[in-house]
């Protein structure tokens, strides 16, 4: 078994995360796609919203909110009791296109993992 790991953090608004020069830009193996999200910041005027089409077209998930990490807005880590979290099966060649859309002042977290 395989992992391939990219993080990022975002403090303003990406129509794809995942785009070149990133790892995963297109899948290189087939696999299972893990998606993680935190945020420092998530209330009515400050917060990120996220969206996912998969490389078949599909939109699992669209504007979803994406937590505060729980513990304070300096904290600049992924808490496992506090994350978004999803996951997806992966085929070989695909790309996930990852959008993020910040309102007001917030910082985004994401860790994408390809186990293959």
């Amino acid at each position: 078994m395989a992992l391939i790991q990219e993080t990022y953090r975002l403090n303003s608004s990406n129509t794809d995360i995942l785009a070149a020069p990133s790892r995963l830009s297109s899948v290189p193996r087939g696999g299972v796609l893990t998606l993680e999200y935190s945020a420092t910041i998530a209330d009515g005027s400050n917060h990120f919203k996220i969206t996912c089409q998969t490389p078949e077209g599909d939109v699992p998930f669209e504007d979803v909110r994406v937590p505060f990490n729980g513990y304070s807005a300096t904290d600049e880590v992924l808490h496992t009791d506090t994350r978004l979290r999803y996951q997806f099966t992966a085929s070989q060649g695909g790309h996930f296109l990852l959008s993020a859309e910040e309102t007001g002042n917030s910082i985004l977290y994401v860790l994408v993992s390809l186990v293959f």
